[in-house]
């Protein structure tokens, strides 16, 4: 799923949401000055893809964003008693003549759905969608395009809250396949095709300077028990 917003689009002005879903937002241009509300909600009963991740975040800007000469823009939603309920971590950068903002990771990050408190992604509509993007846009009038790529439509049972606004399908799905516990080596349960990619991934993570060797699923950004699979045992996002 992917979504692109414009800023020439006109949004409504924030107006308070509905009690009990209300948020305000707090923005950070600096991933250190987001950590702790990141962390506290990412600690409770909090729903992600591991590109969300801050741990994942970090490296990948301390080692392509940043030198890239992009910038950390992480939007917080917060609740009226300053508790975090939503963590969209975005970086901005130059397209041309304009500045967008979009997920860390580029086209690397293949599952983009943002740190949100499950509770609040389930009932969060898309007026309330549309309010939260008001207030980014008041306070980031630079930004000229939000260009969200590669989002499922849920997460672990969750729905994705932006599959509430409009959007365009993705071109390549990803799939999903949960391993019930089992003596069986979990490479026989996937397609060979599968297992040659990241055998083939694996080779050529090993052969960087200072990447150590690595034999299990785990090496190839892969946990045990999430692994990608074949159309016939998957869901779509």
């Amino acid at each position: 799923m992917n979504v692109a917003l414009a800023a020439s689009e006109p949004l409504p002005r924030y107006q308070p949401l509905p009690a009990g879903c209300g948020a305000v937002v707090a923005i950070f241009r600096d991933l250190a000055a987001a950590e702790p509300l990141w962390r506290r909600l990412a600690a409770g009963d909090a729903v992600a893809t591991p590109y969300a991740d801050l741990a994942w975040i970090r490296l990948w800007h301390r080692h392509v964003g940043g030198p890239a000469g992009q910038e950390p823009l992480i939007a917080v939603g917060l609740d009226m008693t300053s508790a975090p309920l939503f963590v969209w971590p975005f970086v901005t950068g130059r397209l041309g003549p304009m500045t967008i903002a979009s997920f860390f990771g580029g086209k690397h990050a293949t599952l983009n759905m943002p740190l949100w408190r499950r509770d609040v992604a389930e009932r969060f509509s898309a007026d309330d969608m549309r309010n939260v993007l008001s207030q980014i846009a008041a306070q980031c009038p630079e930004i000229d395009l939000l260009l969200l790529h590669n989002q499922p439509e849920s997460w672990h049972g969750t729905r994705n809250p932006f599959a509430a606004l409009p959007h365009q399908r993705t071109s390549e799905d990803n799939f999903v396949l949960n391993f019930a516990p089992s003596s069986q080596d979990p490479e026989c349960q996937v397609s060979r095709a599968v297992r040659s990619r990241l055998r083939n991934k694996e080779r050529k993570l090993a052969r960087l300077p200072g990447s150590p060797r690595h034999n299990s699923p785990s090496a190839w950004g892969c946990p045990r028990g999430k692994w990608p699979a074949s159309k016939s045992a998957a869901t779509t996002p």
